[in-house]
């Protein structure tokens, strides 16, 4: 009941904003469709199959691209996805919408919390969670957006290993319920495009605070700073960095908890071998043109997972590296396919999926 109110809230408010702000974006008309078949592989996921529909739509050349998707996968893990993203933009670039509706049948993998658990200790656990995010910014000086949003994942834990380690540690959370927060956040985004920027510049600084019961199961606030930086070395080859620092107050549940790592950062280590209330990493790119529409990367990052706040100074880092192949789908909006191989101190991973990492 609490996640159907959100989400009647959250659809109401987005046609709403949409057609009051800009009618142009309730219009479906102009959109460019690719109907694709979904093969990928990500560590968490195994293979996975399905199906995708990409559409996009751009006003002129001075107006980022809107791009929504519409997935369903299976994967060979038995897990399965239903997910829509989308980020939209409006009034040239003066609004912007961006979320996720989603549900999803999955299982997570915990090793315990810390830098010090041990991934020998390695357990899953099953959830089925519906999946509400939605945000609004609004430019209020060039390239400089001021947001708010709300998400929430009503967590049904399943099944846990009996007398396992979640079982016995029995951590905020672990016989689940509904995380629901309220979010705003500060946004600078210079980037050319967002799916494969050559040049610009992405800051984020967001804080996140729990809605009030009984929407919400949890008290508790969580920061980021989320600093891009994308640099043209030539026509044909660009340096990309991204420093990220992620910090959660004592309360959070274990499984909003901020963890290493995805296929978007530190790529090399095992989907949340790592879950702590505070996670920082610096990773560089370097990002080529081969031939026509193909590309390649080499990438690395630096980790760490403290203790304490600012203890990641004086930390020895866990570093992760690994190369890349993309292919180009949509040139107006560089809609890529992207193939990486990374290796981290305990594994080595293979990444197939869609659009660069950061």
């Amino acid at each position: 009941m609490r996640v159907l109110l959100l989400l009647i809230v959250m659809m109401t408010a987005t046609k709403s904003l949409c057609s009051s702000i800009d009618p142009a974006l309730s219009d479906t008309s102009k959109f460019k469709r690719i109907y694709i078949p979904v093969l990928f592989y990500l560590p968490e996921t195994g293979l996975g199959l399905g199906a995708t529909v990409i559409n996009t739509k751009q006003r002129n050349a001075e107006t980022r691209p809107t791009q929504f998707l519409i997935s369903a996968v299976y994967t060979f893990k038995n897990q399965i996805l239903f997910f829509a993203p989308f980020e939209l933009y409006g009034q040239a670039n003066k609004n912007r919408f961006k979320g996720e509706l989603g549900y999803y049948i999955y299982f997570y993998n915990y090793h315990g919390l810390g830098r010090s658990s041990l991934k020998e200790n390695l357990e899953n656990y099953n959830v089925n969670f519906p999946r509400l995010d939605f945000n609004y910014a609004r430019l209020i000086s060039p390239d400089l957006y001021l947001g708010v949003g709300v998400n929430s994942d009503y967590f049904n834990i399943t099944k846990i290993k009996a007398s396992g380690l979640l079982d016995t540690e029995q951590p905020i959370g672990y016989d689940g319920g509904s995380k629901a927060n309220l979010y705003a956040f500060l946004l600078y985004d210079s980037r050319d495009v967002v799916n494969a920027p050559y040049q610009g510049d992405y800051i984020e600084l967001r804080f996140s605070t729990n809605l009030p019961s009984p929407l919400a199961d949890f008290t508790y606030r969580k920061w980021r700073a989320d600093f891009r930086k994308y640099l043209p070395l030539n026509e044909k080859m660009i340096l990309a960095a991204n420093f990220t620092l992620d910090h959660a107050s004592e309360g959070t549940p274990f499984f909003d908890l901020p963890y290493l790592a995805t296929g978007q950062f530190a790529r090399g280590i095992n989907d949340r071998r790592f879950i702590n209330h505070t996670i920082v990493f610096l990773q560089t790119e370097l990002r080529y043109n081969i031939y026509k529409k193909l590309y390649g990367s080499a990438f690395a990052t630096a980790n760490a997972i403290p203790d304490r706040l600012w203890s990641w100074i004086d930390q020895e880092p866990i570093y992760t590296f690994g190369l890349g192949l993309r292919y180009e789908l949509l040139s107006e909006s560089r809609t890529r396919l992207r193939l990486d191989a990374a290796v981290g101190d305990e594994s080595f991973n293979i990444y197939f999926t869609i659009n660069e990492a950061f």
